[in-house]
């Protein structure tokens, strides 16, 4: 099997694995029902797999990935099962109210708009890309595929609005519409001409790991903590978009073509979603939660010996891009 083809099968289930399973928002017995698995690899795994054969094929930079998931957000929460604007959504909570204006919950919505732009779209594609280096820069996909996997996620967002039983305004599907174009204008702008130009990281893969570690649980502590400690919403929403500014950044590292800085960022968000596992894991009825963070450690840790051992230093970031249809 042609590398690019493992990579493309590893990324369509890494992203509902990392999304739904890792935050034990689709429980494993359910995760595992044929029904469920489907719908799944059509959302998340078309979604990260079409974000990243268009950054390969535009040659975009790395903040094309993060704003390319930001649209994803917004497809999957606002026009799929709408908990953007349903206030009695089940996993609301205190964000039905705390937040909630014109018919939109504003903090619940840019919260999960950014956890899909970097632990649905770009931890599972650069994990993926980190362990598959040789092919980090190809296109993977036919453009038949792609058209494929456009009509899959087209139809997985209608079946799931018309399956859920809130009904927003017509006019905030079109806001959402026009969100989604133009980030994904905004993601076009991110084409990186100099990027054989890049220069390597001048911070350490070690530091680099940290940061997005301590990012990863500072989104979540903020997150939980906001509608109990925070009595303005717009507070939170200002920390988040100060966050994510950093965050876009220092996403630019990666465009170094070095795999352990791919891998730093990646691990490292994982990481701190399985603490949340461990914690929820104490409470009754989620031992099995336990299972599935030491899971995720131990696959990350032994692909990062596979990454490790491998002999790296010789980036392919900036290397073209073959047509697709000369790769598959």
């Amino acid at each position: 099997m042609k590398p690019w083809v493992k990579a493309s099968i590893m990324l369509l289930f890494l992203s509902p694995l990392v999304a739904e399973l890792l935050t034990t928002a689709t429980p494993p017995w359910q995760f595992v029902n044929p029904v469920s698995l489907a719908i799944l690899l059509s959302l998340y795994g078309s979604g990260a797999l079409l974000i990243r054969e268009y950054r390969a094929r535009r040659k975009l930079g790395f903040t094309s990935v993060l704003l390319l998931g930001l649209a994803y957000g917004v497809l999957e929460e606002g026009l799929a099962v709408e908990t953007f604007f349903n206030p009695e959504w089940k996993d609301l909570g205190e964000y039905g109210v705390y937040g909630r204006w014109l018919g939109v919950n504003w903090v619940w919505s840019c919260y999960l708009a950014v956890f899909h732009s970097l632990w649905s779209i770009a931890v599972p594609i650069a994990l993926v890309e980190a362990f598959y280096s040789e092919v980090e820069s190809k296109a993977w996909l036919s453009r038949r595929t792609c058209t494929v996997l456009v009509g899959l996620i087209s139809a997985v967002t209608l079946i799931l609005n018309l399956a859920t039983p809130y009904t927003a305004s017509i006019h905030l599907y079109i806001l959402c519409i026009a969100v989604i174009a133009l980030l994904i204008l905004l993601a076009r702008r991110g084409s990186l001409e100099e990027i054989a130009r890049t220069q390597a990281p001048r911070i350490t893969p070690v530091k680099y790991s940290l940061y997005w570690f301590f990012w990863g649980l500072a989104f979540f502590i903020i997150f939980f903590a906001a509608p109990y400690t925070m009595p303005h919403p717009l507070i939170p929403i200002a920390v988040l978009a100060l966050m994510y500014w950093f965050s876009l950044r220092a996403i630019k590292l990666l465009d170094s073509g070095t795999p352990i800085y791919k891998y730093g960022f990646a691990s490292s968000l994982i990481y701190a979603l399985a603490i949340l596992d461990v914690l929820a894991s104490l409470q009754p009825g989620g031992e099995y939660k336990l299972f599935i963070a030491i899971g995720f450690i131990v696959l990350v840790a032994l692909l990062g010996r596979r990454i490790a051992s491998r002999k790296s230093g010789n980036g392919n970031g900036a290397q073209s891009i073959p047509r697709a249809d000369q790769t598959t």
